[in-house]
């Protein structure tokens, strides 16, 4: 096989990929990848291969068992060259815009101590200084802080 005729079978291979899986859910962040990934031709291992995780890894993020780091996300987005905002719910929006910012400034705008800003949310004190140090708040946490924001 030449290299033109190669170029072309890539190039219908791909189609076929992208046309195949256009229909699938985008509901969930696990959905996205999944689509992503089958829209690129690429199997679970694949995948876990270039982001040097491992497969049931991928398959868990895809069954919405767990969530990727922040990190891992990145990777994913450009290793299925989708822009990052395509996997991005509300807390992953939170996370790569500046976070520890919007918890500090919510605090100070509140006159509220660590102590005080967990009092009022139900959340530890030293996750709330933590959070604001940098260290990534969890889902959990988020869902419940989101409300104060």
């Amino acid at each position: 096989m030449n290299h033109q005729s190669a170029t072309i079978t890539q190039k219908l291979s791909f189609n076929f990929f992208k046309e195949s899986y256009k229909n699938l859910s985008e509901a969930t962040i696990g959905n996205r990848i999944e689509k992503a990934r089958l829209s690129k031709g690429y199997t679970q291992k694949d995948l876990a291969t270039s982001l040097n995780i491992s497969y049931s890894t991928v398959e868990d993020y895809e069954s919405n068992k767990c969530y990727p780091s922040p990190d891992i996300l990145i990777c994913v987005s450009q290793t299925l060259e989708k822009p990052l905002e395509y996997f991005c719910d509300d807390y992953y929006k939170f996370i790569f815009n500046n976070f520890t910012e919007k918890i500090k400034n919510w605090r100070l705008n509140n006159n509220l101590t660590f102590w005080q800003a967990g009092k009022v949310t139900g959340i530890n004190y030293r996750s709330i200084r933590n959070w604001e140090n940098g260290s990534i708040i969890d889902r959990n946490h988020f869902d419940i802080f989101k409300k104060f924001l």
